[in-house]
């Protein structure tokens, strides 16, 4: 438990300073350093088998306190679809270096499960400009890498088999996960453009529902639960899954 804590604190520490370091340069634009771009796009999303975890550790009012039940369910997904838009820019002494901010959205469909998912992510950008000439000095074909960190707003909705049945949990940009992306564009003008693109996603979803305990009588009396700053608190359930999946877009540029 320990170390997955350290984990995930780390990794957030991580995306603090990635997205510190992406929006001082993305938020400061110069004509002279950088060149702009903004994305959309659109495609197929194509998700591998997933399994998801659940506990219930018992009601914690209960006295004896119930003993833990879990579920593991095998989620096949079906295809989908994805939307998204990305900001960013390549800085002029390194022309071939970039970075971009993207929030897009995507879902994963099963038979017995549903989980929406909007990732945010800071991406630094690589490109290798090819078809160079005058009208088009940065080449007009321009294949790409892009890789970096994202922050996940979740929902996921899974039926259970009894006694759990239906289970509903959410998570505000609590899981940070992986994007990595790999193009080709082409630069129809010098202000417009159209790319192909795959994108892979990883991402753990690490739920953790929560529930007020007064430790004494007179925490109860107090109503330590509805006025306390910090009220004492044990976790009721936990339901975790791992995705990994893949993306074909295709998209333009301005």
């Amino acid at each position: 438990m320990c170390s997955s804590i350290l984990t995930r604190s780390t990794m957030r520490r991580s995306f603090a300073i990635f997205a510190i370091f992406a929006l001082v340069s993305i938020a400061i634009p110069s004509s002279s350093r950088a060149e702009g771009f903004f994305d959309l796009y659109g495609g197929g999303v194509f998700g591998r088998s997933a399994q998801i975890d659940h506990q219930f550790f018992g009601d914690p009012t209960m006295f004896p306190r119930p003993a833990p039940m879990s579920a593991t369910k095998s989620l096949n997904f079906s295809s989908s679809w994805s939307a998204g838009g990305r900001i960013g820019y390549w800085f002029e002494p390194l022309p071939w270096l970039g970075a971009a901010i993207d929030i897009s959205y995507f879902e994963q469909k099963g038979s017995d499960a549903e989980i929406d998912l909007i990732p945010m992510s800071l991406l630094v950008m690589l490109r290798y400009p090819m078809m160079t000439s005058e009208s088009f000095p940065k080449g007009r074909l321009q294949p790409y890498v892009g890789v970096g960190p994202s922050l996940y707003y979740s929902h996921t909705s899974v039926d259970f088999a009894p006694p759990f049945q239906n289970v509903n949990h959410g998570s505000l940009f609590g899981d940070v996960g992986l994007d990595l992306r790999v193009g080709t564009l082409w630069q129809i003008s010098k202000m417009l453009g159209i790319f192909l693109e795959y994108r892979f996603t990883h991402v753990t979803l690490d739920y953790k529902k929560k529930a007020c305990v007064p430790r004494t009588f007179a925490e109860a009396l107090g109503l330590v639960c509805v006025f306390a700053e910090n009220p004492p608190e044990v976790i009721v359930s936990t339901t975790q899954t791992t995705l990994d999946t893949h993306h074909m877009l295709v998209g333009v540029r301005f």
